[in-house]
């Protein structure tokens, strides 16, 4: 028993310490970032993120960093990694629209339905933890007004059920979108191109050139093989690219 809460406290012990190294690691990449030492705090930043440490922040002014450094794909990548962690940080968002307004790749997202796109508007109208947090509200709303409902007399049992069946409507509506967020997230794969440029072929390792894409192009990767990996642009176009001319945005590591 003596041993097991030895072992616990060092393990709190070690985390405790690594939050800290963490934070000051934050700090000094910090005052680097301002004293215009952009190599240095690109090291740190990385040192953070290598360390196992995956935050919003830390990719954020990654991002910023290699902004300055003129690396429009790192830049590009970074920011997109900072919202998958963060979908509701506004900056975040308005650095990747930025940004990629300044990529040499003008690529215009295939042209959709006015009902799809009103849908998929809904759908990304609130991030995911948004949608988990309302979901586990409505849940609980939904227990009290129960317990309520079979609690109270029956002339105030009408005001119960009213609010009891706005809340399992509004339940039905966020769950789906929710549940494929949800599966996007853990299935679906994205990547930025960091290359200055990239040729996209007919095949892997093929010697037929489908098109040509620049640093900070997006991609949805759709399959791997070996080193090559099949990927689609928004604009529907598609072909096998090298693996080592793109970043991947996902981050399936637990995030801090």
């Amino acid at each position: 028993m003596i041993m097991k809460k030895l072992i616990i406290i060092t393990i709190l012990a070690i985390s405790a310490f690594a939050g800290d190294m963490e934070n000051e690691l934050f700090k000094m990449a910090n005052k680097a970032f301002e004293a215009g030492r952009y190599d240095s705090a690109a090291a740190l930043y990385t040192k953070i993120i290598d360390a196992g440490y995956h935050d919003a922040d830390v990719y954020y002014n990654l991002g910023n960093t290699f902004f300055r450094q003129k690396k429009l794909g790192e830049a590009i990548l970074n920011y997109e990694r900072a919202y998958w962690l963060n979908e509701s940080d506004a900056d975040i968002k308005a650095n990747i629209e930025y940004t990629r307004a300044l990529t040499k790749d003008k690529i215009v997202p295939a042209e959709q339905s006015m009902f799809f796109t009103v849908l998929l508007s809904i759908h990304n109208l609130l991030s995911l933890r948004m949608q988990a947090i309302l979901i586990a509200v409505l849940l609980i709303a939904l227990a009290l007004f129960l317990t309520a409902y079979f609690s109270l007399d029956t002339k105030h049992r009408s005001w119960i059920k009213v609010f009891g069946i706005a809340a399992i409507l509004l339940l039905v509506g966020i769950a789906p979108s929710f549940l494929i967020k949800r599966a996007e997230r853990s299935h679906s794969e994205s990547a930025i191109v960091l290359a200055m440029q990239a040729n996209i072929l007919n095949e892997p390792n093929g010697s037929e050139i489908l098109f040509t894409v620049h640093e900070g192009a997006k991609f949805k990767i759709i399959r791997k093989v070996d080193d090559y990996a099949f990927a689609s642009l928004e604009n529907g176009l598609a072909g096998w690219i090298n693996l080592k001319e793109l970043g991947i945005i996902e981050i399936r590591q637990h995030a801090f």
